[in-house]
């Protein structure tokens, strides 16, 4: 017989954990002082109980005192969304806290470890779109590991690897620099360096030309991008292309020229796949050897806030 009336369940009011009798003073040092959750008034009717309990926002956490459990050995666990897993990761480490890594599960990053009592905890972080970011000492370390990267694939980057790893903060700014017009070299062009970060790690860089030359017609384009090798094949070429359409258009610019060597597969399906119309290709003489160009125009006029207008649709 059907019911007449739906029951739901509307929210989650709060959950509860336990520890062992006496470790009040401990539990409040870790809830409370390393995690920061503050503690609220428990009911007079409760408070002869033990315990104590934290807010998260209007939900809550409810410590309570309770013997012969063995927490090691439950799954059961509360799981706390934090803004920076990493962070987190470091604080933690620091205090001597054993960190294990979570099985992963789709859109989220995670780890989890056990309180002083043995209580299972978990940190957990929604994972962010891979982004673009100007050039900053914040990456010094996945970048040098990428420069390692490609030195060992033989490419040259025109990268000085000692000077970057002696005088990184340097090394930042002089890539910042590059987007600055220089006033005793009027054939310079300024280019605009960014990175593509995923989950706090250097993936690649993408350069975006403020202006065209004759060379930079026929090779380099407006935007030129690179992916470090060990995360190739995984999406990010794509990605960093069309982030930096957008970085193009907030330049100023209404139409970027990007090029690839005809033989470079791989690149003429991101451009493509980007929307890029073919325009024609031809031969270039770079380093001695003659390659031929393909080259592809996007109209930037089309692009918004990260995604092309007909996908805004």
């Amino acid at each position: 017989m059907a019911e007449s009336t739906a029951v739901t369940i509307s929210r989650l009011h709060h959950v509860q954990i336990t520890i062992p009798p006496g470790q009040e003073a401990a539990a409040r040092a870790f809830y409370c002082g390393l995690l920061g959750l503050p503690e609220i008034d428990k009911p007079e009717s409760l408070a002869g109980r033990g315990g104590f309990w934290v807010a998260l926002g209007d939900q809550q956490v409810h410590i309570g005192v309770e013997e012969g459990v063995d927490r090691e050995r439950t799954k059961a666990h509360v799981a706390y969304q934090v803004d920076d897993l990493q962070a987190w990761r470091a604080r933690l480490t620091e205090r001597g806290i054993q960190l294990a890594e979570s099985i992963p599960i789709p859109g989220f990053d995670r780890f989890e470890f056990r309180d002083p009592f043995g209580n299972r905890v978990e940190f957990i972080q929604p994972r962010r779109e891979p982004y673009l970011a100007r050039p900053s000492i914040e990456f010094r370390d996945s970048y040098l590991e990428a420069l390692r990267e490609y030195q060992m694939e033989g490419r040259e980057l025109h990268v000085d690897y000692e000077w970057a790893a002696r005088s990184f903060a340097l090394f930042v700014q002089s890539r910042l620099d590059r987007a600055k017009p220089r006033q005793f070299a009027p054939s310079y062009v300024p280019e605009s360096e960014f990175w593509l970060i995923d989950n706090g790690e250097y993936i690649g860089t993408t350069r975006i030309r403020h202006r065209l030359n004759d060379f930079l017609r026929k090779y380099g384009g407006n935007i030129g991008y690179q992916i470090r090798p060990s995360r190739r094949r995984q999406g990010y070429g794509r990605r960093i292309l069309q982030l930096a359409l957008v970085e193009a258009r907030r330049l100023g610019l209404t139409r970027a020229l990007v090029t690839c060597n005809r033989e470079n597969i791989g690149s003429r399906k991101i451009i493509e796949a980007n929307g890029g119309v073919f325009e024609g290709e031809g031969p270039v003489t770079i380093d001695g050897a003659i390659i031929h160009e393909r080259r592809y125009w996007f109209d930037l006029t089309s692009v918004a806030n990260g995604r092309r207008e007909e996908e805004r649709s």
